[in-house]
C-alpha cells in the first residue's frame, strides 16, 4: 500500500454544453457547463498525471473551438498553482485519445506514458478509414495519434494488454473497452491511509456527472454519456464494475467534465478563473486550499462569464 496526494485541475471550460451529451436521451434539456479537467498523483517519489488536456494550436486549436472551449491555460501555469512544473512529471497515464485528453503529450518531457494497446491501434484504424467514415474519427486528432507513435520510438510509451497492476506502487490500470472510446482504461488508487473506505479511481469519460452514476433521482439506475463512441451497453455495464469497485461510494470516482466535482471535493478558483480540487493529501503534504476561499464553484462568477463570453 502507498499513500498519495491527488489534485483535480481544470485547464479549459465550456460554458454551454448540451445537456443530452452528458445524459443519453436527455434531448431538449437546455446546456450546461463543463469543466475540461487533468489530474496530479504525487508520492511513493512519483509526480503523475492523469491525462494531460490539449495544446490550444493548430488542429486542437479548431477542435476546441467546435466544442465551444474558453479559459484554456497550458500547463505550466494551471500546474504551478500546485507548485508543480510540467517537468516535474514523470509519469503519464492516459485514459483515452480524444483531442482534450491526450493533445499536450509535448508538454511533459521527462514523462513515461501508459495506453492501453487497444486504443492506439483501433484509432490507427479508424484514421485509414476513407473519408465518408469521418464521423469515427471526429473526436482524436492525427497529430496526437503521431506523437504517440513517437513516443514508442523514443521508448518513453507502454502500451498496455489489458490490466497492469501496481503500475507505480498501489496504482494500477483497468480496461474498460469499446465504451466512450475503443480502449478507455481507468486508473486505480489504493490509499493506505483511505483502508477501509475502497480506492480512488479516476474513470475517464465513462462518467460525466455523479448523476451517470446515482440517477436523476438518487434511485441508482445508471445512466449512460450522451457521447458514447462505441457501446453504450458496455458503458452501463463499466459503471456498475466502477461502482463495485468503490463500494457504491460514487465520491471515490473522479471525473473530468463533472462540474458537480466542485461541490464534492474541497474547491477554489485559481488566479485565471479555473477550478482546482484536491481531493487528498498524503501525510505531510501542505494544503494548497486557500484560506479565505470557500469550497465548491461560484455560481455567479459562472453566470457573469456566460454574459461576456
Amino acid at each position: 500500500m502507498a499513500d498519495y496526494s491527488i489534485w483535480l485541475l481544470e485547464y479549459a471550460r465550456v460554458i454551454e454544453q448540451p445537456v443530452g451529451s452528458l445524459f443519453a436521451g436527455k434531448f431538449n434539456s437546455g446546456s450546461a457547463v463543463v469543466p475540461f479537467c487533468y489530474a496530479i498523483i504525487k508520492g511513493e517519489g512519483h509526480v503523475a498525471m492523469v491525462d494531460v488536456g490539449y495544446d490550444y494550436t493548430a488542429y486542437n486549436k479548431h477542435l476546441a473551438d467546435i466544442s465551444g472551449c474558453s479559459l484554456w491555460q497550458p500547463p505550466a501555469e494551471v500546474l504551478k498553482v500546485v507548485g508543480l512544473k510540467p517537468e516535474d512529471i514523470d509519469t503519464v497515464f492516459i485514459t483515452h485519445a480524444h483531442f482534450d485528453h491526450v493533445g499536450n503529450v509535448r508538454s511533459f518531457p521527462n514523462a513515461h506514458f501508459f495506453i492501453q494497446q487497444r486504443e492506439l491501434d483501433r484509432w490507427l484504424w479508424a484514421l485509414s478509414l476513407p473519408r465518408r467514415f469521418g464521423w469515427i474519427r471526429n473526436p482524436v486528432n492525427p497529430q496526437d495519434v503521431y506523437d504517440l507513435c513517437q513516443l514508442t520510438q523514443q521508448h518513453r510509451l507502454t502500451l498496455v494488454d489489458g490490466p497492469m497492476q501496481n503500475v507505480l506502487p498501489a496504482v494500477s490500470l483497468l480496461p474498460a473497452h469499446d465504451t466512450h472510446s475503443f480502449g478507455c482504461q481507468y486508473v486505480m488508487v489504493e490509499n493506505k491511509s483511505d483502508t477501509g473506505r475502497g480506492p480512488w479511481v479516476f474513470v475517464g469519460d465513462n462518467l460525466m456527472s455523479y448523476q451517470n452514476a446515482r440517477g436523476f433521482d438518487g434511485d441508482g439506475t445508471y445512466v449512460p454519456t450522451g457521447l458514447c463512441h462505441c457501446d453504450t451497453v458496455k458503458m452501463v455495464l463499466s459503471i456498475d464494475d466502477l461502482m463495485q469497485r468503490v463500494g457504491n461510494d460514487a465520491t471515490r470516482l473522479i471525473m473530468f467534465h463533472a462540474e458537480d466535482s466542485w461541490q464534492v471535493f474541497p474547491s477554489w478558483h485559481g488566479p485565471h478563473g479555473l477550478r482546482l480540487a484536491e481531493v487528498c493529501l498524503a501525510p505531510g503534504e501542505r494544503s494548497h486550499v486557500p484560506r479565505q476561499q470557500s469550497t465548491g464553484a461560484s455560481e455567479r462568477a459562472l453566470v457573469a462569464e456566460k454574459r461576456t463570453r
